[in-house]
């Protein structure tokens, strides 16, 4: 009976609710250039909206002490998902590649903080999702295969509080209200080690973004406190499986 309430006792606690967040980001974006191979191309504005889904696995401070003040720098890494746009299917047919091919989602950033006589805020946020690949198509042809998407900010302002750590409702705050640059563009370029041939393709587009709204979303991760649960869950199980070794 000691053993079944045991491992009751055990799966409830196995079972405590499990939470952590993720944020998502809505921008509405209006794309009014758009260049191919560098030239400056007529192109009529195009309106609409993306969502991006981000998860911020890392971010580092640096404190640097100033004759003027204090510096604070910190940058941050995360996971950014971003949504279609309607400029998909140029930028991918140009650079040769699909959305599979994409190799890597990555957020980076900085923030910089003045403590002191030169006390101010300045900060410079870019989102970006990527992909690239290097291939050899023909013997001694060399070809780059790219595609990039980018959200960019850069502001000053008045002095704020010291900086600890990258998190989303930070971001949302330095974002919200502000007009952010906004490209994306898909390219191959091509060389040949023998005749020295050189042939390159690019389409950009490029634009500006506003940050429309935020949401903080559960996920199904461990918080700290169910951790503990879950290992005094085990502990409990192990305890059980050792007294029935004795017993036997």
């Amino acid at each position: 009976m000691g053993r079944v309430c045991t491992a009751a006792l055990s799966l409830l606690l196995l079972l405590a609710p499990l939470s952590a967040s993720a944020a998502t980001y809505v921008f509405d974006i209006t794309v009014d250039s758009r260049r191919v191979d560098g030239v400056p191309v007529p192109f009529a504005p195009v309106h609409f909206s993306q969502t991006w889904i981000s998860g911020i696995v890392y971010s580092t401070l640096v404190v640097e002490p100033r004759p003027s003040g204090t510096l604070e720098q910190l940058s941050g890494l995360a996971a950014l998902f971003p949504s279609e746009t309607p400029l998909d299917a140029e930028t991918f047919a140009v650079s040769g590649l699909s959305p599979s091919d994409l190799n890597g989602a990555q957020f980076s950033g900085t923030a910089t903080r003045f403590d002191g006589a030169t006390s101010g805020l300045g900060y410079d946020l870019f989102f970006s999702h990527f992909g690239s690949i290097f291939d050899s198509p023909a013997a001694n042809v060399t070809r780059i295969r790219s595609w990039s998407m980018g959200l960019g900010l850069s502001a000053s302002g008045p002095a704020a509080p010291h900086l600890t750590a990258f998190t989303d409702p930070y971001l949302a705050a330095l974002m919200m209200g502000k007009t952010l640059t906004f490209g994306v563009e898909g390219g191959m370029n091509q060389f040949n080690s023998v005749t020295r041939e050189r042939s390159f393709s690019q389409v950009k587009y490029t634009g500006t973004a506003v940050l429309t709204s935020f949401d903080i979303m559960p996920q199904q991760v461990p918080e700290p406190a169910s951790w503990a649960l879950m290992i005094l869950g085990f502990a409990a199980v192990g305890s059980a499986a050792r007294r029935r070794r004795v017993g036997a």
